[in-house]
């Protein structure tokens, strides 16, 4: 029997199984006996299930709902979406049988198949044998392959390193185990590949394909298993020359480019794997053979491999290491020479960053800094020190948002201290030196720290102090600002050392930062910035609570407020952020104090200017973004104005006006659901999240339906590699709280919601 569901049917049935961990035991009682009087009804035996399943797993009560499910349920699709998937011990074959009962019988094998890994994704022992199931059925289909194998690749992981001398019977029995696991992750890696070369279709993101591989071939000599590492490189170079051969000609410039960047790395990193592989086996000389066949790309995309010359390091191969490196640091100078408008590199790599929404600056400048780093790596091995490379040359070297302008450098180490304490005595205007011992000694020796910093706000004041995040503070702040406050004076109109002052002294010296503000202010009219910081300085000065004597803060901060407003639009700045962030501590001190015409101002600004940034960049996700939640947020602010005035038609229209956006990053509004339970209107906030399930709802349908939007959200999105069901779980979380919030305003009871959800 199959029982089909209508989409209300299954959000409500949703929301019951929200609510299994709030049923006590007379309540249970009660679900039993109304369930003995109708065994058809599907809401009482969701309800049963879910409290059994948190309360008392092992009872044979669970059990037999949980087979009622499987054998009649959709396949158990409703146990998949509602999220009661099952991980533990108790009933697991039974429940197992139960499966394959049903794939048996299933018209469509695989699709139950899928509902049966779904169901038992917590134990990956038993979803590892229904995946091992659905690549047996769908045998075309590289995708069971490829989980299976980084399944198993991060099983190993966590398991020890084989050894087969002088181990104890757990040992022995743990590398039997990793062996094993291994040997899985080496056959369906293989399988993998070789059902993708029968296909058309991808299952790979960007640079993905070359990651999976390179972990299929560090694993292997991790195991010792040099042929199957031997295969694996070797593939990447054979699949490295079809995609040339393959190409279309005629396809667009940058089409090509992009294939000819692909197979360059690929070829790069399969002679790298097979390179490491032959000096595991200690032959150096076929290993410097596939070094010299390791091939460049002038492209600020373009991955160097580095666990080759970690490789080579570790066998004294110092001038093989430094060779390579120079070879790294020639290709890595001339993609810098290309980085310029109207280059070809440039124009695509503008075009990436166009798609992604980042800025060209930051390959640019990350590009300058690797540089820096294999020229430091040169010196410290022609210097004998030691020194450990990441994995990869570009992808592990990390640097924040270019948008911060607070760009990580790259930390050195106490031995190289000296080093670099010497070429400052030879040369003290060596700016990279001196900023990285002044990093290095900034949390470990503040006199050595402090003759640093004063040296830069004495010789080179226009600094990018945030650029490298030099900030102080406690007893260090008088000092630093007494000099800063003499640099100023030599230049008093230069708007970079004032920035650099205000940067480096913090928000610690309120009255210092205040007045470098205000002069600020005076001097660049056109920038919204000084007034935008100076409402927030101002901000700092008032409390949580109305206080009379913080009131001139207050108004002073709402002025600047405004007045950041005026500036932005005046000289049209469509700002880095989204403008309701930007404008809520102001939003914030107009409600606590009472300015409701302030707020409604503020609100009434956000409305208007995210209605036309809604058309002006209906092609730009990021700020279609930012501008529905300005609405959103304008809309909250206004309907909360017409809260404390009484108005209650206004405040149903702006509470219906707050729009809400299909995005996984977008953030909810609770304040105003919060103040309508304040002001004893529950009904209303009821219904408002009632608003929010519904919305949520959709959202975690799109993710399970693994359509376009769930494909979008995993490739924009960073996730914990062992949580396949991440982004699902957050939803299913949210759904969660608003279903409790909802319970405890029924029930009557006093609660803080979040700002936002």
């Amino acid at each position: 029997m199959t029982q089909e569901l209508t989409g209300e049917e299954f959000y409500r049935l949703l929301m019951l199984a929200q609510q299994r961990e709030k049923l006590d035991s007379s309540e249970v009682a009660k679900l039993e006996s109304e369930f003995e009087s109708n065994t058809a009804d599907l809401s009482l035996r969701v309800q049963l299930l879910t409290y059994y399943q948190h309360h008392d797993r092992s009872s044979q009560k669970c059990l037999q709902h949980l087979l009622w499910f499987i054998e009649n349920n959709m396949e158990g699709a409703i146990l998949e979406q509602v999220g009661l998937a099952w991980g533990k011990d108790e009933h697991i074959d039974e429940l197992k049988r139960a499966w394959m009962k049903v794939i048996d019988s299933a018209p469509n094998k695989l699709i139950a198949t899928k509902k049966a890994i779904s169901f038992f994704k917590p134990c990956p022992t038993v979803a590892n044998q229904f995946t091992e199931l659905a690549c047996n059925i769908d045998k075309d289909n590289a995708k069971w392959p490829h989980e299976l194998s980084i399944r198993f690749l991060h099983e190993i992981r966590s398991l020890p390193v084989p050894r087969k001398e002088t181990e104890t019977t757990e040992e022995a029995d743990a590398r039997r185990e990793s062996e094993e696991h291994a040997g899985k992750a080496f056959y369906f890696g293989k399988e993998t590949l070789e059902r993708l070369e029968k296909s058309s279709e991808t299952i790979f993101r960007w640079n993905d394909f070359e990651t999976f591989v390179n972990e299929l071939a560090v694993a292997c000599l991790r195991f010792n298993c040099l042929d199957e590492a031997k295969y694996f490189g070797n593939y990447l170079v054979e699949h490295a020359k079809k995609q040339q051969e393959n190409q279309d000609k005629t396809e667009n410039e940058n089409n090509v480019a992009e294939t000819a960047l692909k197979s360059a790395y690929q070829t790069h990193l399969g002679h790298s794997i097979q390179s490491r592989a032959a000096l595991q086996a200690n032959d150096v000389e076929l290993a410097l053979t596939h070094l010299k066949q390791m091939p460049f790309f002038v492209s600020l995309d373009f991955e160097y491999d580095l666990l080759v010359a970690q490789a080579l390091l570790e066998k004294g191969r110092k001038a093989d290491v430094c060779a390579y490196l120079d070879d790294c640091l020639q290709n890595l100078t001339t993609t810098l020479e290309h980085a310029v408008p109207g280059d070809p590199v440039y124009e695509r790599t503008l075009a990436r960053c166009q798609f992604q929404n980042s800025k060209i600056e930051y390959p640019i400048k990350k590009t300058e800094l690797i540089i820096d780093a294999v020229q430091d790596w040169i010196t410290a091995i022609y210097a004998g020190e030691e020194v450990e490379f990441p994995t990869y040359l570009v992808k592990d070297f990390l640097i924040k948002d270019p948008d911060s302008q607070d760009w990580d450098l790259k930390k050195i180490e106490p031995r190289e201290v000296p080093r670099f304490e010497k070429k400052l005595k030879k040369d003290p205007s060596d700016l990279k030196a001196r900023i990285l011992l002044l990093n290095y000694f900034q949390f470990k020796n503040d006199q050595k720290f402090l003759e640093h910093l004063f040296w830069l706000i004495e010789n080179k004041p226009e600094t990018n102090f945030k650029h490298y995040n030099i900030q102080v503070g406690g007893d260090q702040n008088d000092a630093v600002e007494a000099a800063w406050s003499q640099a100023i004076e030599k230049d008093p109109n230069n708007l970079t050392i004032l920035r650099n002052a205000i940067s480096c002294c913090g928000l610690l010296s309120k009255s210092t930062t205040q007045k470098w503000l205000e002069h600020g202010y005076k001097i660049d009219p056109s920038n919204e910035e000084w007034s935008r910081d100076l409402s927030f300085q101002y901000y700092l000065g008032t409390s949580d609570e109305p206080d009379e004597e913080a009131r001139p803060d207050v108004l002073k901060s709402i002025q600047f407020g405004k007045e950041f407003l005026k500036r932005r639009e005046q000289f049209g700045g469509e700002g880095k952020y989204s403008l309701s962030a930007q404008c809520e501590q102001n939003v914030k001190l107009c409600f606590r104090y009472g300015l409701l015409d302030d707020a409604q101002l503020f609100g009434e600004y956000l409305v208007e200017h995210s209605r036309a940034g809604q058309q002006a960049f209906s092609d730009n996700d990021t700020k279609f973004f930012w501008h529905i939640s300005d609405e959103h947020q304008g809309h909250s602010i206004l309907g909360r104005v017409a809260l404390r005035r009484n108005d209650t038609e206004q405040m149903l229209d702006h509470l219906a006006k707050m729009p809400f956006y299909e995005n996984i990053d977008f953030r909810i509004d609770l304040v105003f659901a919060q103040e309508l339970l304040d002001a004893g209107k529950s009904e209303i906030a009821l219904d408002y999240l009632d608003r929010c399930k519904r919305y949520f709802a959709v959202l975690l349908n799109l993710m399970l339906e693994e359509g376009e939007f769930c494909i979008k959200v995993w490739h924009t999105h960073d996730s914990p590699i062992d949580r396949p069901n991440y982004f699902v779980d957050g939803i299913r979380d949210k759904l969660a709280s608003i279903e409790e919030w909802q319970t405890k305003i029924r029930a009557g009871k006093k609660f803080e919601m979040p700002e936002r959800i």
